[in-house]
């Protein structure tokens, strides 16, 4: 007797080593359970033998069909998981079968395990739907009330008409998607330190004979619009062009058409959200017609102006319909279950997790253009022209795409601390931790650091970070590496160091398929911020009088287009799993105060002051 037990725990270990921890986790205990149901059996007199390995055939009911017949060491390719093993605490007889019934789950979890599109299967079954293995729903709030409009499909977030757009427009292949390549600002062409208005708006006009250079353009539109509204600017441009259309000959009117037409094809590829406003649309409509009639030969190239120029606002807004249906599907999903699954049912291989969190980075940061970093309001900003800018400009969503952007890298950071924290078993939240970690070492050999540090910000939150039995039973030595290489000392010097070397690394491979770069938003955000604040947009020049400082905007240009705009070359070379991108998206995250309690529920406080705060926060949630 004792030796058949002996080889069944040798059969454990085995299982443990071939399948992993957790598989045989739940092999022990299953034999623990059967042990437990043996010795009552003894105890009562009615023994009739333990034959776990060769289980005789038994009948079964009419009420069931065979394909609920199960034994417990039946031959089933999928294992069962550990819910149907530790609900199964009521069995009489060791040889009796068990008769599993399916629990009714939801549309959105059905549809996620039958169209699971995971690169990585696993024999194992990893279906959390018993309650007793995650904290009280009850506990959670979440960070955000959102209306729930029209219910969606879970895998049908996506719209077709969407998808036949990114396809068609390469939506995640292809940079020019959203905006064009930015040039990067050559120093040589700086004439002077600083320039009036006038004198900079005159030298933005084209002329007959030349056209403003691409690396003066880009800096001045990018910079101008915090003293000048876009559409004014535009307006006085048109105006002095037409202007001096009416007194030139025939051969320098159609000089002059040509340069105005280039400038104004990069003005609509480089900053495409300029044109949102119906004011500046008009406008535009307005002065190509009376090109047209001025000169019938320039109607292709208008034509092809406002084919691409209606294009870009047209994939804009349907990239934020995208983000509106995810917003929705996280209501909907709110009023469902948010406790009905985790990432490792989804995506059991880490790095594949990190590599569809690559394809989500890049569909967010080729959305953003320049010009919202300079629409990006400092707090401590006081001028008159920005308080005129931000009075005329507060109706419009001119960073969007921005603030979509850092609201996901914060959902991303709360996402991690979810999914560990929601489940009260220890194995398990240790099992999530090495995911983790080595998904931010995925993200790092990558070259996608926003997402890393996002994994990371996520493991270092308080909730989690408290979690000390947890952490005992985890490795640790990834982790120390990168943050070790994450060190914000001499600010940030070692991770600077890694994407400068990255960056020339792309440049010399002419960024092929393959090399993505995703810096760390808030550094750069930062760094933006410093250069915006700490140097002045109004310097005095020597005779007493206020000009621009024309030195800063191609400083605040070249450090946009190089840190920045450069990294949307990357080309994602991984296989795009929408099923795992959605529920990444679309799964609920809850509030630091709703995470915090769930984290006392894993493990109970320790000190007086944990008890303290324990206390609070089931005063304030009203539990």
């Amino acid at each position: 007797m004792h030796h058949r037990y002996g080889s069944s725990s040798n059969n454990s270990s085995i299982s443990s080593s071939s399948h992993g921890m957790f598989l045989g986790t739940a092999r022990e205990k299953r034999e623990k359970l059967l042990r437990k149901a043996y010795f009552n059996q003894h105890r009562n007199g009615s023994y009739v033998g333990w034959q776990p390995h060769s289980p005789p055939p038994q009948p079964v009911p009419e009420a069931l069909s065979p394909d609920f017949r199960y034994f417990r060491h039946h031959s089933n390719p999928r294992t069962h998981s550990v819910d149907s093993v530790s609900s199964s605490t009521t069995t009489t007889t060791a040889t009796l079968p068990i008769f599993e019934q399916h629990m009714p789950r939801t549309a959105s979890q059905t549809s996620l395990n039958m169209n699971r599109a995971s690169p990585c299967p696993s024999d194992m079954s990893f279906s959390y739907s018993n309650p007793k293995y995650f904290v009280r729903t009850a506990v959670f709030r979440p960070t955000f009330a959102l209306a729930s409009k029209a219910p969606l499909h879970y895998e049908n977030i996506l719209q077709p008409s969407l998808l036949e757009d990114k396809h068609r427009y390469g939506y995640n292949n292809d940079e020019t998607t959203f905006r064009s390549p930015t040039p990067r600002p050559d120093f040589s062409t700086v004439r002077t330190d600083s320039i009036t208005l006038d004198d900079l708006i005159e030298r933005m006009t084209p002329t007959s004979n030349c056209t403003p250079e691409i690396t003066f353009l880009y800096p001045t539109l990018l910079c101008v619009r915090t003293h000048l509204n876009p559409t004014l600017l535009f307006n006085r441009i048109a105006r002095t062009v037409f202007s001096n259309l009416a007194h030139i000959s025939q051969d320098q009117r159609t000089n002059l058409i040509l340069n105005y037409l280039t400038m104004l094809i990069h003005w609509t590829k480089t900053f495409s959200y300029d044109f949102r406003t119906p004011t500046l649309m008009n406008q535009l409509d307005c002065v190509t017609n009376q090109i047209i009639k001025l000169d019938p030969m320039f109607s292709p190239n208008i034509k092809l102006l406002l084919s691409d120029i209606s294009t870009k606002l047209n994939i804009l807004e349907r990239y934020e319909q995208y983000l509106q249906l995810i917003e929705n599907e996280i209501s909907n999903r709110l009023t469902t279950s948010a406790l009905t699954t985790d990432i490792y049912e989804q995506c059991p291989c880490p790095k594949e997790f990190a590599h569809q969190l690559t394809h989500i980075e890049l569909d967010r940061l080729k959305a953003i253009g320049a010009e919202e970093f300079i629409h990006m309001r400092s707090s401590d900003s006081s001028s008159t022209s920005d308080a005129e800018s931000k009075k005329s400009s507060s109706s419009q969503p001119w960073t969007s795409c921005l603030e979509a952007y850092i609201n996901w890298s914060n959902r991303l950071s709360l996402f991690v601390t979810t999914e560990i924290i929601k489940h009260l078993k220890r194995h398990i939240r240790v099992k999530l931790l090495n995911y983790f970690i080595d998904a931010a070492l995925e993200c790092f050999n990558t070259g996608n650091f926003n997402s890393m540090m996002g994994i990371l910000g996520g493991l270092n939150m308080l909730p989690v970070k408290r979690l000390k039995k947890t952490w005992s039973k985890a490795n640790r030595a990834k982790l120390d590496t990168l943050e070790k290489y994450m060190n914000p000392s001499k600010n940030f010097c070692i991770y600077r160091s890694i994407v400068k070397a990255a960056m020339q690394r792309a440049e010399k491979h002419h960024w092929q398929s393959g090399m993505v770069i995703i810096p760390f938003l808030s550094i750069f955000l930062r760094d933006v911020y410093f250069i915006k604040v700490r140097s002045s947009d109004i310097i005095m020049n020597d005779n007493g009088k206020e000009e621009l400082n024309l030195k800063k905007f191609y400083i605040l240009g070249r450090f946009i287009s190089e840190e920045f705009m450069r990294c949307k070359s990357s080309k994602c070379s991984f296989t795009r799993y929408e099923s795992i991108i959605n529920y990444v998206v679309t799964s609920p995250v809850f509030s630091e105060d709703s995470l915090m309690a769930a984290s006392f529920e894993c493990e109970p406080p320790e000190t007086d002051n944990d008890r303290d705060q324990l206390r609070s926060l089931r005063t304030k949630l009203g539990f």
